[in-house]
């Protein structure tokens, strides 16, 4: 449906269960031919590094070169649940170089933050181009990091459209600074969307999904510095937990204050989401992602976005 209505791409948000990123690439990269598929985001730590160069481009070679492979830094309690630690942002820039290295046909031999791997290499090469890594962030440092040592960023959920510019500025300026091209550098913003509903419930169904990331307060303090929100009107809503669907009867109490939600999403008819996209584009991101609901839920406003006919 992604593709045949015109959309760009279909990202995968990788869970444990039955969000298997491989799995589900595969699957996608097999039925369609034209979008992009995407991992964003999933995790350093949980897969050997040979594992993950793997993967890149096994899915690169079936999917005719359409993969694009995103880590996000997680937060804190992932890692301890796991019994693993957290890569520093130094382990995610190294990791960027190893996985260029092996993915070249270079033999890697390293002993660092990101681990110690005393010889790796992949045997066979495929002739295409290599998947672009890009690295989710909020924090100035995570993008100044992913600025050097990766191909694009993709900003976190509910940042406002002036957020996404300061965010791009900073992003522009540390490839500036390094010397490196931007043509080929993507600032990608994953934008919260309404589903088809009335205002009120699109801003509940908003309030729930913002739930899940206050949950963690190293978050919650980033949103609300890089928004200029006043941290005090977050304070108790970490850990309230929310699920935004089924039927209405698992919308929990709001947790992201309803105006804030409006300044930091897209809501409204397909009309308004064109407005209200747009900018998002004009604050200079590059590529948006429809964030908040399956592409049946989100039809009509893609077909707004596309100029395809509703419904078809």
């Amino acid at each position: 449906m992604a593709e045949s209505l015109g959309l760009k791409g279909v990202w995968i948000a990788e869970k444990f269960g039955l969000k298997d990123l491989p799995s589900l690439a595969g699957a996608i990269a097999a039925t369609t031919s034209r979008v992009m598929i995407g991992a964003g985001v999933t995790h350093l730590g949980f897969r050997h590094p040979l594992a993950i160069a793997s993967m890149g481009q096994t899915l690169q070679a079936l999917s005719g070169g359409r993969f694009r492979i995103g880590f996000g830094r997680g937060a804190p309690p992932k890692w301890q649940a796991a019994g693993i630690t957290q890569p520093t942002i130094t382990a995610f820039a190294d990791m960027a170089a190893v996985l260029k290295q092996l993915w070249s046909g270079a033999r890697v031999c390293y002993d660092g933050p990101a681990g110690r791997f005393p010889s790796l290499r992949i045997d066979v090469i495929a002739d295409l181009p290599q998947p672009p890594i890009l690295m989710a962030a909020i924090g100035p440092k995570t993008l100044e990091m992913a600025a050097r040592h990766f191909d694009g960023v993709i900003l976190h959920p509910f940042l406002t459209p002036a957020a996404v510019a300061s965010c791009v500025s900073a992003v522009r300026a540390a490839r500036a600074e390094a010397g490196l091209p931007q043509e080929n550098f993507k600032v990608i913003a994953a934008v919260i969307v309404g589903l088809p509903a009335e205002r009120s419930r699109q801003v509940r169904l908003a309030q729930a999904r913002a739930a899940r990331y206050l949950g963690a307060p190293s978050l919650a303090r980033a949103l609300a510095r890089v928004n200029g929100w006043d941290l005090a009107r977050l304070t108790g809503l970490a850990g309230t937990g929310g699920r935004e669907q089924d039927g209405g009867s698992a919308i929990t109490a709001p947790t992201l204050p309803a105006d804030l939600v409006e300044a930091s999403s897209v809501l409204g008819d397909p009309a308004e989401a064109v407005s209200g996209l747009a900018a998002y584009s004009e604050a200079g991101a590059d590529e948006l992602i429809l964030h908040g609901g399956t592409i049946h839920e989100l039809q009509r406003m893609a077909a707004a976005l596309t100029g395809t006919a509703d419904g078809r």
